[in-house]
């Protein structure tokens, strides 16, 4: 199966595989109500998020089944897992563990792309080839400012995420 994956074509494929009802009877949540005030604040900070240069929460909302509270907490989590990681890369460049470096950015663009944080995901395409191409040491430093200056802008952004949206 080809990466990303996309969740809508691995639920239906899962459904036709198992034979599972795709329309299960509709439960009603008795706290529906209590919920809505969140459901809108969400509704929000995704309209916020969609006017954000370099960045389309439509494609993360694509992977998260339309789940804008799932959405959210992978933003956060995306923070807290790879906040630090350009400060590693370069500590990795420095110390000439080009791979291991390299296998960091392709992580991190594969997530980036994933989240729908669109020039994250650039840079970091052009970090990884730079360094999958072993460019000379100036087009790696260009291309590791760029990534780390994406990366921190994406960084502050998430850090100002709501805590109640988690």
């Amino acid at each position: 199966m080809a990466k990303p994956v996309d969740p809508q074509i691995l639920y239906s494929t899962l459904l036709r595989a198992l034979k599972v009802d795709a329309n299960p009877p509709l439960i009603i949540d008795a706290e529906a109500d209590a919920g809505e005030a969140v459901e809108q604040q969400e509704n929000r900070l995704i309209e916020t998020l969609a006017h954000t240069k370099g960045i389309n929460p439509d494609n993360g909302l694509r992977y998260t089944g339309g789940k804008i509270s799932l959405y959210i907490r992978m933003l956060k989590k995306f923070d807290t897992n790879h906040g630090e990681h350009p400060r590693e890369i370069l500590r990795l460049l420095q110390a000439s563990h080009l791979e291991e470096a390299e296998r960091m950015v392709h992580t991190i663009k594969g997530v980036a792309d994933m989240l729908g944080l669109e020039d994250l995901q650039r840079a970091a395409l052009n970090l990884q080839m730079v360094l999958k191409d072993k460019r000379p040491e100036a087009e790696v430093n260009t291309a590791m400012e760029e990534f780390t200056v994406e990366m921190d802008s994406i960084i502050i952004l998430l850090r100002q995420l709501p805590e109640s949206a988690e």
